[in-house]
């Protein structure tokens, strides 16, 4: 698969890109969830991304907006929030949007790369 991976902390993006490349994966990283959302716009899927992976809580503008453009954008991804901070308000806030899966940080491998291999709607 090709993911986008973004997330404004650094360390666990880079922690998510090397455990989703051992796994097999490619992915493209982006710690400004903007400029990650600008690229997608002007590309469209020309990236050719098979899922995004998003942090809930980042400057700028937050996982679950960011992710609503991209839905947008490129509906047939599977989006996937990962989050530090849970609550029953979040996880039904994710599952309104329709968006794939919603899991809690630190994202063990096998969490990740079961969200990935689940099919959508699911």
């Amino acid at each position: 698969m090709h993911i986008l991976l973004v997330d404004d902390d650094a360390g666990s993006l880079l922690g998510m890109k090397i455990a989703l490349e051992l796994l097999g994966h490619t992915c493209d990283t982006y710690t400004e969830p903007l400029k990650a959302m600008r690229d997608c716009i002007d590309l469209g899927n020309n990236h050719n991304y098979d899922a995004v992976v998003t942090d809930l809580r980042m400057p700028d503008i937050d996982g679950l907006k960011f992710a609503g453009v991209i839905q947008l954008l490129l509906p047939e991804l599977k989006v996937i929030i990962v989050s530090g901070f849970m609550s029953e308000d979040i996880a039904q806030e994710v599952r309104l949007r329709g968006f794939h899966t919603l899991l809690h940080k630190p994202v063990s491998v096998n969490e990740l790369a079961a969200a990935l291999r689940r099919p959508q709607g699911v």
